[in-house]
């Protein structure tokens, strides 16, 4: 009935459930013979989406590669299918996404000049393991943090010393190191980016660069015994959190090409 309200025909609303549908069945491929199995489970919906099951699958399994005049076929690593059916996934989500807030913007354009802002925070997260989830997690609350600290505790405060008004100070700790230690020109984000962009990327390369660049940050430390699990620590403004660096790049890379952001990170900071 909510789809009804902004003019979703009953073939939208279909497309709608069967596009999350194809999503959540794709996310659980596990093997190029799970990926089969599944695609030919759903053969009804790829029809509704006007997809074939045999496109797809090539689309997953293999790259073509100009060389010269001459096209060339390469098969997939499983590791590089599933990069490719994440990015399928993402794009999936993206354009399903576009398309809901582009026709309910339509509507309320029709009706009304006023709109309503949500602001959905973040809580921040420290599990028994950490990983490249809960690194943008903290960073946003970083960053609604450092927000706080300069809207309220420094610029008001400075109003207040203007206009003579008798109050406490507030001393407080600002964190924009840790900001800076996640997002500048040499930090985690950075790194994770550099490493996400080249071919011959790995996690392993990610965790050593942190530990040679990052290791003499106030805010970053990594002790002997987490070296082999690939774990470092962050004392953020809420606290200490550990995180493991693992599959960090199948989760940044972006493969459309239609994006000219290339890492999933580069779209989340902005």
């Amino acid at each position: 009935e909510t789809f009804k309200l902004f003019d979703f025909s009953t073939n939208d609303i279909d497309i709608v459930f069967y596009t999350i549908k194809l999503i959540l069945e794709l996310s659980n491929v596990t093997s190029y013979n799970n990926l089969d199995i599944i695609l030919d489970k759903n053969l009804n919906t790829l029809d509704y989406l006007n997809l074939k099951k045999d496109i797809l699958q090539d689309l997953f399994t293999k790259k073509t590669i100009k060389i010269g005049d001459e096209l060339i076929t390469k098969e997939l690593t499983y590791s590089e299918t599933e990069i490719t059916i994440k990015s399928y996934m993402e794009d999936l989500y993206s354009q399903l996404f576009d398309t809901i807030i582009e026709k309910i913007n339509i509507k309320l354009g029709n009706t009304s000049t006023k709109h309503i802002a949500i602001l959905d925070i973040f809580g921040f997260e420290i599990f028994e393991k950490n990983g490249y989830e809960q690194l943008c997690i903290n960073y946003t609350n970083e960053i609604l943090q450092n927000i706080y600290n300069k809207n309220i505790l420094e610029d008001e405060q400075i109003e207040y010393k203007k206009e003579g008004i008798t109050w406490n100070y507030i001393n407080y700790q600002s964190n924009k190191a840790i900001v800076n230690l996640f997002d500048s020109n040499l930090s985690i984000f950075g790194i994770i980016n550099e490493q996400s962009i080249l071919s011959s990327g790995n996690d392993n390369n990610i965790y050593n660069s942190i530990h040679k660049n990052l290791i003499s940050h106030s805010n970053l430390s990594i002790t002997n015994k987490n070296v082999r699990s690939k774990i470092f620590s962050i004392e953020h403004y809420a606290g200490n959190v550990n995180y493991t660096v693992n599959n960090y790049i199948i989760k940044n890379r972006i493969k459309s090409k239609n994006r000219k952001i290339k890492t999933n990170l580069q779209m989340f900071t902005n």
